[in-house]
């Protein structure tokens, strides 16, 4: 379970949580942009969820690369999209996100058809 907390103190991120793990845990810390009524101190909200997606991206790609017998000693993704809270402000009918384009680099011996 996780378990987080809204802070109304000025001097703090507005939100923060301790995500523990097997091997220890790690203080996630969380504030909007100034636009949203943040001031911009941490990472925002969606950053963490975009990040979840690349890390379960490179994960699986990793994953399925071992599955065929790929060798990687070098893996590295990005990730480009665009977000739009027009609509969620109630100021226009858009898409809220554009579609996710990954960007992977792999370093491998392997052909381009066994990646």
């Amino acid at each position: 379970m996780l378990n987080g907390e809204w802070r109304t103190d000025d001097a703090l991120s507005q939100f923060g949580g301790v995500v523990k793990f097997p091997q220890g845990e790690v203080l996630f810390e969380s504030d909007f942009p100034s636009f949203l009524g943040g001031e911009g101190r941490a990472p925002p909200p969606l950053a963490y969820c975009f990040y979840g997606a690349m890390c379960c991206y490179g994960a699986t790609f990793a994953t399925q690369a071992a599955m065929a017998g790929v060798h990687l000693p070098g893996l590295r993704i990005g990730l480009s999209l665009t977000v739009n809270f027009h609509a969620a402000l109630g100021l226009g009918d858009v898409p809220p996100l554009s579609p996710f384009e990954f960007h992977v680099e792999v370093e491998t011996d392997a052909s381009d058809e066994d990646v």
